[in-house]
């Protein structure tokens, strides 16, 4: 992915629209239909599946039980984030960053995890199964074997 896309992928979440399509995608992702308010956003046509949140800031958000499977959360800033028992499964993961993020519980099965930023996360009890997690830094993160 090109600088100047993601650039331009970064800065769509910071005009008066991305923040009010943000904040709409956060009041509903526990129940997962999140998506239809990313009909019209800008660069949404490029994701398959129309679950387009790259480079999203969702830092500190509390996304608890959030329905995120098969999201693309390429490059997104999850710092600090509440994940607990979210569903991540088959979530693309690449390139993001959750640093100090709680994932206790969550269903991380078949996400790509592959240079993501983990350190310091809580993975404990999480299902990892399946999950990629090529080049991702994992230094000082708590799971369990049973999560594997």
């Amino acid at each position: 992915m090109a600088k100047e896309t993601e650039k331009q992928l970064k800065e769509r979440w910071l005009t008066p629209e991305g923040k009010k399509v943000k904040k709409q995608i956060i009041d509903h992702m526990k129940e997962g239909n999140w998506e239809m308010f990313l009909v019209e956003f800008p660069f949404v046509e490029e994701v398959e599946n129309k679950k387009d949140l790259r480079f999203i800031d969702l830092s500190s958000a509390n996304l608890r039980g959030a329905n995120l499977a098969e999201a693309d959360l390429r490059g997104a800033n999850l710092v600090e984030a509440d994940l607990r028992e979210a569903y991540l499964v088959e979530a693309d993961l690449r390139g993001a960053y959750l640093w100090r993020a709680n994932l206790k519980g969550a269903n991380l099965k078949g996400a790509n995890l592959t240079g993501a930023n983990l350190r310091v996360a809580d993975l404990w009890k999480a299902n990892l199964r399946g999950a990629y997690f090529l080049g991702a830094n994992l230094s000082i993160t708590k799971m369990d074997r049973k999560s594997l």
